[in-house]
C-alpha cells in the first residue's frame, strides 16, 4: 500500500485527510522525539539585571516610568534632570526595549515597545545596563546600552 494514498476511519464516517509522505515523516519524528524520554524542552528564564537611567537630553524629566518587562519596573522616578544618572536598580528582566513615560516641559511623552514584551524585544543577558533618555523634536528616544 503506498503511504500518500492511506485513509484513516473516524467514527460517523469521517476521513482525515491524505497524508503525503513528507507529512508522514515529520509526523513521524515528532510522536519519536516525544516519546523519547531524554528530550527536555526548557523555557529560557529571564535573569537579573542592573539597571541605571541617565537623562542625555537638555531638559529635565519628570514622573517618569520606566517598564523593563511585563513584570518588572523600575521605581517612578519624580525628577531626573539633564545630564543626571540614577541607579543602579535591580530587575529581574531587561528587554531592549523598555517601555518609557515622562513628562518633559509640560508634554507627555512615551516610548512603548510595539511587539510588546515579547517577539522583536527579547530579553537581555544578565548584566548592568544604562536606559539612555533624550527628547529630540518632541520625541522620547530610548537606547539601552551595556552599563558599568
Amino acid at each position: 500500500m503506498h503511504l500518500s494514498n492511506v485513509y484513516a476511519n473516524v467514527d460517523m464516517g469521517y476521513h482525515i485527510a491524505t497524508l503525503t509522505r513528507r507529512s508522514f515523516a515529520v509526523l513521524a519524528l515528532g510522536v519519536l522525539a516525544c516519546s523519547a524520554g531524554d528530550v527536555e524542552l526548557t523555557v529560557p528564564s529571564p535573569s537579573s539585571a542592573s539597571v541605571r537611567v541617565t537623562n542625555d537630553g537638555t531638559a529635565a524629566m519628570s514622573e517618569l516610568r520606566v517598564l523593563t518587562s511585563d513584570r518588572d519596573s523600575i521605581p517612578l522616578i519624580a525628577t531626573l534632570n539633564a545630564g543626571q544618572t540614577l541607579g543602579p536598580f535591580q530587575v529581574s528582566a531587561l528587554h531592549s526595549a523598555p517601555y518609557v513615560q515622562a513628562t518633559v516641559q509640560g508634554r507627555e511623552l512615551m516610548s512603548h515597545p510595539v511587539e510588546g514584551f515579547s517577539g522583536f524585544n527579547p530579553a537581555l543577558a544578565a548584566g548592568a545596563y544604562v536606559v539612555r533618555l533624550r527628547v529630540a523634536d518632541g520625541i522620547l528616544d530610548v537606547r539601552v546600552a551595556p552599563g558599568p
